[in-house]
């Protein structure tokens, strides 16, 4: 939060050119020394294991049913339990990784509006294959055991 409200700071300061470039990096030199290690490696760590998440939540959200972008944003940020929020930019790059792994497929629909052509992404067989893999490897057989319970317990 405090790097959030650092980085607004300054680019509000060099918009009006209140600040140059040297006083902007020192001002984010102090504002990271004010986070532990600690906090710095776990928001590391969490940036990651959020995007390797973001592949698991786009199958999942297509395993029942077609959608759209928008359709897959929503479904992630109502379903998750965590607090995964995604834009629609990252679903568009991993969307389009995901089609060209054969995991995904995808059809044009004529819009509601009169707009441009809705593009609907369904999981293939091969997506669905891999969906199921991840899940039993992954998900199912660590996260749902008594053993894991008895790992976590008290985290």
């Amino acid at each position: 939060m405090l790097v959030c409200v650092a980085v607004l700071l300054i680019i509000i300061s060099f918009l009006i050119k209140t600040i140059d470039y040297s006083t902007i990096c020192s001002i984010l030199m102090v504002t990271m020394k004010n986070k532990s290690y600690v906090e710095q490696v776990v928001e590391a760590w969490e940036e990651e294991y959020k995007k390797g998440l973001l592949t698991f939540w786009i199958l999942l959200a297509l395993h029942q049913e077609k959608k759209h972008v928008r359709e897959i944003k929503q479904f992630i940020e109502a379903e998750a339990t965590t607090n995964l929020s995604v834009d629609e930019k990252s679903v568009y790059r991993s969307v389009g990784r995901l089609r060209k792994m054969d995991l995904l497929s995808v059809e044009e629909m004529e819009s509601p509006n009169g707009g441009p052509k809705l593009k609907l992404y369904g999981v293939t067989k091969t997506g669905e294959k891999a969906l199921s893999e991840f899940y039993q490897r992954n998900i199912n057989s660590i996260f749902i055991t008594k053993d894991f319970q008895n790992l976590t317990k008290g985290l």
